[in-house]
């Protein structure tokens, strides 16, 4: 239970994280006597993210300087109210009693009560996040908070997106805040044709952490991490797969159940960008890990990455950011993942988009949550330029970056080419492939093709040669890599016609040749334990049981 008290923005941060504590309380040690009825109030102080040194915190009669961390403590306060000044500026009223913990955050202050000050301690330790929000209503995890990285970019950062692209799970969405998605503008019939309205995250900073049933009293050692892939979320991906909105009654559950029923601390992460760039959900995913082993007490997690949460993950595990000047702020991989399940994961990249001009033409009449690979085409009696729909930062902002990350030319692919087959085929000799794919114009469509928007020379935030750049790099050598990958091309049927990748082997979505590709996430020793394949479609590959078995197997050996 909580309650939030608004104020004004301060320029300054103030974060009472550890908290109000009963002195003496087992929860927190202190080097004084206990005295009945009185507490500790310990936090810190940032700006921007940024600790602040020499700030003058007051509560009542009672002030505290902020150390080099930004850290302050107040010792021995009595039960009430108090004014709480900062640097000589009031800046709310508290109350304190026996059964509050608090974070004073930009724009509210969070009260918590005592029954969840052990969580609390935990998460507040964390070095690179800040505990935002606790969630009332977490089903169907037993607890969800909202947490948000101290990084100073990552708190500046407004990454471009669409409004179709935030979590389309309702309650998912509904954990982030209300004011996520800043609307900067709306398509129209002429220009992208209707997908609605397009604009820019608040912040890239927002994460949602969920835990797993039983969390705290799990018997096996490393707590694992689910990280969801492109247009999924936390609740979709992994507590009820077969379900995109969550039921009261889960009667197909998940990998979060599968493995918290067999003992393992499960934790997921949702991103509010369901398209976004991969560096920046790196960073997330590392704040993630940090707020879990604060909490758990553990040195290492394991990751289970599915579809696109692969590339993000890898992004962390290799230290990708190093690979382009305006990413380096990034977080460096720390070495603090013991095992990496990559399922149906994109390790080679993909090139679906370039490839299949009805796969196109499919997002729009759909108004899908996918990008095309043209940025002009004749479709329904109007020629329309798609600028935002597109993958490139050409001719407007890059609303599909995390799509961008991953593009790979699989025609001409050195070691494993994979041509056109007849799907791929147009009924104008074959002009629109071509332009679609190679790059050009035909009487349908213009496409600067899939090279020129893998090299994307006007993008930033490393969405340029990104998957050369990634196996080129290589995973970490102290993680051990399981691989497991899907074999049954049929996504659906139309009648009794497969729907699905069928140039080559693939789980429907993803060439074999891609999921299975591992030269580059081994180059600097990571372990490679085992490659296994099942016969599942890239959906299945993360929801049937047989791999969920795999998985927990894999996590258990």
């Amino acid at each position: 239970m909580f309650r939030k008290f608004k104020k004004n923005m301060l320029p300054l941060m103030l974060v009472l994280a550890a908290m109000l504590v009963i002195a003496g309380c087992s929860q927190m040690d202190t080097d004084f006597d206990a005295v009945e009825g009185q507490f500790d109030l310990v936090g810190n102080v940032l700006e921007d993210g940024t600790p602040i040194e020499g700030a003058v915190v007051e509560v009542g009669e009672k002030e505290a300087v902020t150390d080099e961390a930004g850290v302050f403590e107040i010792k021995a306060l009595a039960e009430g109210e108090y004014d709480l000044f900062l640097n000589g500026e009031l800046k709310d009223k508290i109350m304190i009693d026996a059964d509050m913990t608090m974070v004073l955050e930009d724009d509210s202050i969070t009260l918590n009560t005592s029954e969840e000050l052990k969580d609390i301690e935990k998460t507040a330790t964390s070095s690179s996040a800040t505990l935002i929000d606790v969630i009332d209503d977490p089903h169907p995890w037993e607890r969800v908070e909202l947490w948000g990285s101290d990084n100073p970019e990552m708190i500046a950062g407004q990454e471009p997106i669409l409004e179709i692209s935030l979590p389309k799970n309702n309650k998912v969405r509904s954990w982030f805040p209300d004011d996520i998605f800043v609307k900067d503008g709306s398509s129209s019939r002429y220009q992208d044709y209707d997908f609605g309205n397009y604009g820019r995250l608040k912040s890239d900073r927002y994460f949602v952490l969920g835990h797993g049933s039983n969390w705290e009293n799990a018997t096996k050692e490393t707590p694992v991490l689910l990280v969801h892939g492109a247009t999924h979320d936390m609740n979709h991906a992994w507590a009820h797969p077969f379900d995109e909105q969550t039921p009261s009654t889960i009667s197909n559950p998940g990998l979060k159940q599968y493995l918290s029923d067999r003992g393992h601390a499960v934790f997921a992460i949702s991103f509010p960008h369901t398209q976004g760039n991969n560096l920046i959900q790196g960073q997330l995913i590392a704040d993630a890990i940090d707020v879990i082993k604060s909490k758990t007490g553990a040195d290492e997690v394991d990751i289970v990455a599915h579809s696109k949460g692969n590339v993000s993950s890898i992004s962390y595990m290799s230290s990708l950011n190093q690979e382009w000047d305006d990413t380096s702020w990034l977080e460096d991989y720390r070495g603090d993942v013991r095992r990496y399940i990559a399922v149906a994961g994109p390790l080679k990249g993909l090139d679906t988009m370039f490839r299949y001009y009805t796969g196109n033409t499919t997002v729009i009449s759909e108004q899908e949550n996918a990008p095309v690979a043209f940025h002009d085409a004749y479709i329904y009696s109007l020629y329309r330029d798609y600028h935002r729909w597109d993958m490139s930062a050409t001719y407007n902002d890059n609303f599909f970056q995390g799509q961008t990350q991953m593009l790979h030319n699989w025609v001409e692919d050195d070691e494993n080419p994979i041509g056109f087959n007849s799907e791929s085929n147009t009924s104008d000799w074959n002009a629109t492939r071509n332009a679609l794919y190679y790059g050009g114009s035909s009487y349908y469509v213009t496409s600067d093709g899939i090279d020129a928007v893998i090299e994307n020379p006007q993008g930033e935030m490393g969405t340029s040669n990104f998957i050369e750049k990634m196996n080129n790099k290589g995973l970490a050598p102290d993680i051990d890599l399981y691989v497991l990958h899907g074999t049954r091309q049929a996504m659906d049927h139309f009648f009794w016609y497969p729907i699905g990748e069928k140039a080559a082997s693939s789980d429907g979505l993803l060439f074999t040749a891609s999921a299975t590709y591992t030269d580059g996430l081994t180059r600097r020793g990571a372990n490679l334990v085992d490659l296994t394949g099942k016969h599942y479609n890239h959906r299945g590959i993360a929801r049937e049981e047989e791999p969920m078995s795999y998985i927990n197997s894999a996590l258990t050996n």
